[in-house]
């Protein structure tokens, strides 16, 4: 069973590894200047 610290990181390693897919697929910037934090940070 997971504790509270292995169930938040296990989801956001999840959630980050699906959000990759899919900005391959679908990016979402064309222009601009570069973000300052990565989207699986925000």
């Amino acid at each position: 069973m997971f504790d509270i610290e292995e169930f938040i990181i296990a989801v956001f390693l999840t959630i980050e590894a699906r959000l990759k897919e899919l900005l391959t697929l679908y990016p979402p910037r064309r222009r601009g200047f570069a973000p300052r934090l990565s989207d699986s940070e925000v």
